[in-house]
């Protein structure tokens, strides 16, 4: 039987967490979303808290917490408000591959600065315009990414002419090329923007590791940043949940609350349902991660899969149930809609990851088969 019941770390971690989201956060959203940046204050605060380095390892400075308790903190600061969370300066997704990374030497070069990384994943195929990697040299636009527009480096995953997966790390200052912000639907404080590389040459001092060596560091902190951010989409669903809740419950049509007719009473159900659901998916996967269980990376596909289809429909669902206040910005749902979307836009669409998590169900069975 597998018990998620939280220790009395997790507990305390988790109440600072949910009180700093409530009464700092939340209170201040639509201010950081008019200036499109998170306050210098905010970031202190949750450096102070240890907020900001609880995935990085402790020979960087960090407290190197496991995936179980990281999420459940993630989930709980979350609930105040995703795109303060997506925009805070420092490791990042990247932190999860210093996680994995334990021989890397070159880690000291960075942990002593004040460092933002931007991740850019340009491995896997796609109909838009991606990087490439020929004769040291890299060019084209990235996807939009989150910390493009704060970033001292950039990790990057990408194919070179032999299709051979190299990652990188560069500083800003060796980029040759122009930083274009993406501004759209939501997570306005996140710094979204694509990266435009243009011939930028590249030297050892810029890989990480080639080949199969990088695909496996690819494969475990893609993994870690799938849990993670699917862990966020749940704070974002519990905010969404709780308002639409309390709303229904208070407001009257044809003389009974709103929470009463049936409709209503069935949609709140299913949007709390697909809540507890990608919740325990997120338990589930983090624990499978904290164990190296075999199938953790399974388990992390399906996990921020499932967590991108409950977000659009919980945060849909919520303006659809607060009718035409819901597209009004006197109430938070309708910027948690536009934060959904755009949190899915950054972390891959579900068809792909639908097609990632099949193919790695039809390895599964081939080995079984051939053993």
């Amino acid at each position: 039987m597998i018990s998620f019941q939280p220790t009395a770390d997790d507990i305390a971690f988790v109440d600072v967490a949910k009180k700093f989201a409530t009464n700092t956060l939340r209170p201040i959203m639509r201010e950081v979303e008019s200036a499109k940046e998170v306050p210098d204050a905010i970031v202190k605060e949750l450096g102070e808290l240890g907020f900001l380095q609880m995935e990085e390892r402790e020979n960087m400075g960090g407290l190197e917490l496991s995936m179980t308790t990281q999420v459940q903190i993630q989930r709980a600061l979350a609930t105040g408000d995703l795109a303060i969370i997506q925009g805070l300066p420092g490791l990042n997704d990247s932190a999860s591959f210093f996680r994995v990374m334990e021989d890397y030497i070159k880690i000291n070069s960075i942990e002593n600065q004040l460092s933002t990384i931007a991740y850019i994943s340009a491995t896997k195929e796609s109909p838009l315009p991606s990087l490439t990697f020929q004769q040291n040299v890299l060019s084209g636009v990235s996807l939009p990414i989150r910390g493009a527009k704060i970033a001292t480096h950039f990790l990057i995953a990408v194919k070179n002419e032999l299709q051979q997966t190299i990652l990188l790390l560069l500083p800003n200052n060796v980029v040759n090329g122009t930083v274009v912000g993406e501004s759209r639907l939501g997570l306005y404080a996140a710094n979204i923007g694509s990266i435009t590389f243009e011939e930028t040459t590249i030297n050892d001092d810029h890989i990480v590791a080639v080949g199969d060596k990088a695909d496996t560091i690819i494969q475990k902190a893609e993994a870690r940043i799938q849990v993670l951010q699917a862990a966020k989409q749940v704070g974002l669903m519990e905010a969404a949940c709780h308002y639409a809740t309390e709303y229904t419950a208070t407001r009257k049509a044809f003389g009974q609350e709103i929470a009463k007719f049936q409709a209503v009473s069935f949609r709140i159900a299913k949007m709390v349902i697909e809540k507890r659901v990608t919740n325990h998916f997120v338990l589930e996967a983090a624990q499978a991660l904290d164990e190296k269980q075999e199938d953790a990376l399974q388990k992390a596909k399906k996990t921020i899969f499932q967590a991108h289809k409950a977000v659009k429909y919980v945060t849909d669902s919520a303006v659809q149930l607060l009718g035409g206040h819901g597209f009004v910005q006197d109430y938070p749902v309708e910027k948690w809609m536009r934060d959904a979307q755009a949190q899915v836009m950054l972390y891959e669409n579900e068809h792909r990851l639908r097609l990632a998590y099949g193919m790695d169900l039809i390895d599964i069975s081939e080995e079984v088969v051939m053993g």
